[in-house]
C-alpha cells in the first residue's frame, strides 16, 4: 500500500487513477487476445462425434474454401437410433433447456416424400443429395440436425442430414440397408 500514499503519508489519488488505468489496459489486452484466440478456433470445421458404426464414406468434398460436404454411412443402422444419438449430442451442445426447434428435425414429420425425384429439385431447397448417387430414386425422408458454434461475427457450423441408404447398380454407391449421414460444414475463412 505504500505505493499509493505520497512522501508525507497522504493518499496519493494521482497514483490510483495510474493503477486503475494499468488494470484496464491489462483487462483490454486480456479480451483483445481472447477474442482472437475464440476468433481463430472457428477457421476450421466443426465435427460432431459420429454414432457407433459409421464409416467415412469417400473423402471430404469442398464446395469452396470454407464449406465442405463429409459423407458417413452406418452398415445395418437404425436410422430412429442414429436421429436419437444426435438428439441427445445436440443437447450436450446446448444444454439441457433446448427447444423443439433446436431438436433433430425429421422432414416429411411422417411418412415420405411424395414429389420428383431428387435429382429434378431446384437448387436452393435445402437439401443436399448427390445426382451420381440417387438415380432417379426419390429419397424416402431425411432428418436434419444443426449444431452451431458461431459467436460475434464468426461461423462455424455443422448440419448433419440422415436419411436411409439407396440401391444402386455401383457398388461404391450402393447404400441399400444402410444409413447415410452428411456433415454439410461452414466455418470462419
Amino acid at each position: 500500500m505504500a505505493f499509493l500514499t505520497e512522501r508525507n503519508g497522504a493518499f496519493s489519488y494521482f497514483r490510483l487513477s495510474i493503477l486503475i488505468g494499468v488494470f484496464g489496459v491489462l483487462v483490454i489486452v486480456s479480451g483483445i487476445v481472447l477474442a482472437q484466440f475464440d476468433s481463430n478456433s472457428r477457421r476450421s470445421p466443426f465435427f460432431i462425434e459420429l454414432p457407433q458404426g459409421a464409416q467415412q464414406w469417400g473423402a471430404p468434398q469442398a464446395v469452396r474454401g470454407d464449406w465442405q460436404r463429409v459423407y458417413y454411412r452406418v452398415p445395418s443402422g437404425d436410422i430412429d437410433a442414429i436421429a436419437a444419438f444426435y438428439n441427445q449430442k445436440l443437447v450436450e451442445h446446448y444444454g439441457s433447456n433446448i427447444t423443439a426447434a433446436e431438436r433433430c428435425q425429421r422432414f416429411p414429420p411422417v411418412g415420405a416424400f411424395t414429389d420428383i425425384p431428387n435429382e429434378r429439385r431446384p437448387a436452393g431447397d435445402g437439401l443436399v443429395y448427390d445426382p451420381k448417387y440417387v438415380l432417379n430414386q426419390s429419397l424416402p425422408f431425411q432428418w436434419k440436425c444443426l449444431f452451431d458454434r458461431g459467436g460475434f461475427n464468426t461461423v462455424q457450423f455443422t448440419q448433419v442430414i440422415i436419411h436411409p441408404g439407396l440401391a444402386n447398380a455401383d457398388e461404391f454407391l450402393n447404400t441399400e440397408g444402410s444409413v447415410v449421414i452428411i456433415y454439410d460444414q461452414q466455418w470462419q475463412p
